[in-house]
């Protein structure tokens, strides 16, 4: 904790109270990109944040970063670092990789919009001998598609420009000669949403997981305050997830099942209940996986872990019909429609969550009481 406080200051390590007992397991992701990409706005929005909320990255700024700065996400253990772009006269190559301390990034996310740059894809190829990962973001999607929009009002076609958009990027990035994943966004908070934000969203979620099923699998006696820590987590993401219902998901089957599936199997991968922890487990303590996924199977029914689509397309068709009944009544119908919606999602997520817990302590106590038995 000592040198959370260093780096971090005061503040913001006590934002990270809910992952104390991983606090050394942070997944770091560093974002670089010239001025007037909207970087600031990004690192906002990939934390769930306004540019108005404390803790929020400056926006507006369209001169260069001229330090690295640090941004926690306030709910998960990974942290961006606003970093400056490479080859400016404060920050050449030279001396780069060094100053913003490159060792430590799991990632780096490199912002482009119009054209990938040389010094891009020397930073890539750095990256790549380092066996560092990166991940190009094309960004301010929305203003380049209302720009065609505006351009060809007749002719316009969303979807075809997108992919005129992407194939542009991407064959940059395979021209250079680069295995690096390309993602297309726009990075304002009422956008979160739209194109390829939710992937890029899940893709440092994901990291955060990985970096953290480390300390689970390695050090059992530390797993139950970490599960009880998740599980508060998850609850308060649950929480900020309905926040988003009417925006996000919409009064129906279609618009829903998706997204929620999404959140199970991240809930799935928090609570250390998907196949390759699972496999982890089973071979660093010598337990069958099948006994193991009996443990979750006697809290949670299979389908909640093994199919959870079925699940919830069967729990929101069954209020569906009250959902467009209810759609019939002027004003009204679409608030009670939406509530019918909010308390369903709300009740399902609450009920799958726990039951994850029980099955991660479950699978847990399968591990102590088979390592209790191995020492007698």
């Amino acid at each position: 904790m000592d040198n959370w406080i260093t780096e971090f200051g005061m503040e913001d390590s006590l934002y990270w109270m809910d992952w104390l007992p991983m606090a050394e397991n942070v997944g770091h992701v560093g974002i670089t990109g010239k001025g007037g990409l909207g970087k600031s706005t990004s690192i906002n929005s990939l934390r769930g944040l306004t540019h108005l909320d404390e803790g929020a990255a400056s926006v507006g700024n369209l001169t260069e970063t001229q330090s690295v700065d640090p941004y926690p996400h306030p709910h998960y253990p990974f942290v961006l670092w606003d970093l400056p772009t490479v080859d400016t006269p404060n920050f050449p190559r030279q001396t780069y990789l060094k100053r913003i301390g490159f060792h430590k990034y799991d990632y780096l996310l490199v912002l482009t919009r119009t054209r990938i740059t040389e010094s891009d894809i020397w930073l890539a190829k750095e990256a790549g001998v380092h066996n560092k990962r990166v991940l190009f973001v094309r960004t301010k999607i929305d203003e380049d598609l209302q720009n065609d929009k505006d351009g060809f009002p007749f002719t316009y076609n969303e979807a075809k420009s997108l992919q005129k958009i992407r194939s542009a990027c991407e064959g940059q990035v395979q021209k250079a000669d680069l295995a690096c994943q390309v993602f297309i966004i726009s990075g304002r908070m009422k956008n979160v949403s739209k194109w390829d934000f939710p992937e890029l969203r899940m893709k440092l979620e994901e990291l955060a997981v990985m970096k953290c099923q480390a300390m689970v699998v390695a050090i059992p006696s530390k797993a139950k305050e970490v599960i009880e820590q998740r599980h508060k987590a998850l609850r308060k993401r649950i929480n900020i997830f309905m926040c988003h219902v009417p925006m996000l998901l919409g009064p129906t089957v279609t618009s829903t099942t998706k997204r929620l599936v999404n959140e199970v199997y991240l809930f799935k991968k928090w609570m250390n209940l998907d196949t390759v922890c699972l496999q982890k487990l089973s071979d660093i303590h010598d337990i069958p996986v099948k006994q193991l996924q009996a443990c979750i199977y006697s809290a949670l029914p299979a389908q909640y872990i093994d199919d959870p689509a079925e699940v919830i397309i069967n729990e929101l068709l069954r209020v569906d019909s009250l959902i467009r009944a209810a759609r019939i009544i002027p004003i009204f119908g679409t608030i009670l429609g939406v509530i019918i919606l909010y308390t369903t999602v709300y009740k399902m997520l609450i009920r799958i969550l726990n039951g994850m817990r029980k099955a991660a302590l479950n699978v847990l106590d399968k591990i102590l009481i088979h390592q209790s038995l191995c020492k007698t």
